[in-house]
């Protein structure tokens, strides 16, 4: 996921990933995404309890555009393979720009023009300005987080509607499977804020004999209102 945080900035060449700009989400996590707004976007999301499975989750990338427009803050607790610890990630957006961290690096992008003037938080907390970036970098960075929006999209594993449940007192839907793999099996998991379609907590447990194996993240945070980015004076 550290790949292209600090893209653009003067401090490492451009990542790969990429997003739509200030109004979208992040690029890599939704290609597979076959709907049309109108399957979900335009009318909200289909009943899930109308149904014991799912094809295509009913929460597409298509539905967090039109229902992620404004301000908001996210942060995430991922546990990643080889890892096996907690890595922080948070993304604030307002209109003035874009507040992010990804592990150690935080990062402040405040719109300038056609592009972003870019801090950097050092040890002591205070923000050194460092090289511009272009907005296409900037997107390339705040994937970082945004592909964990769209986790879900594209994914099936034999999904059912598994209930609702409160995930940074957001309601969510829950949505899960159980396949074998190998000699043992996955349990896979995911759970999508109702208003928006965030994935604001995802579980991939692999079980083989003798081990266990967790990975994924869960949103500690998210809010749309009250958003502000914090001051780099």
């Amino acid at each position: 996921m550290m790949a292209g945080v600090l893209a653009g900035c003067g401090i490492i060449p451009g990542g790969s990933t990429g997003s739509q700009g200030p109004g979208g989400t992040g690029g890599t996590g939704a290609q597979g995404d076959t709907n049309s707004p109108g399957q979900a976007a335009s009318t909200g999301a289909a009943n899930p309890s109308q149904s014991s499975g799912v094809d295509v989750l009913p929460y597409t990338k298509d539905y967090i555009d039109q229902h992620l427009t404004g301000d908001f803050a996210v942060s995430y607790d991922s546990v990643t393979e080889g890892s096996g610890t907690a890595e922080r990630y948070a993304l604030t957006r307002t209109a003035e720009g874009y507040y992010l961290e990804a592990v150690t690096t935080v990062m402040l992008y405040l719109k300038s023009g056609d592009g972003y003037d870019c801090y950097m938080r050092l040890s002591d907390g205070k923000f050194q300005k460092v090289a511009p970036a272009t907005q296409a970098q900037v997107d390339s960075s705040v994937a970082a987080v945004t592909d964990m929006f769209v986790q879900h999209v594209g994914q099936s594993w034999g999904l059912k509607y598994a209930g609702t449940e409160t995930i940074a007192g957001r309601d969510c839907d829950k949505y899960a499977a159980e396949v074998p793999s190998g000699g043992g099996s996955l349990t896979v998991a995911y759970w999508i804020d109702k208003a928006t379609g965030v994935c604001l907590k995802y579980d991939y447990i692999s079980h083989s004999p003798g081990e266990t194996q967790n990975l994924g993240f869960v949103a500690l945070e998210f809010k749309t209102s009250n958003v502000t980015l914090p001051s780099h004076g």
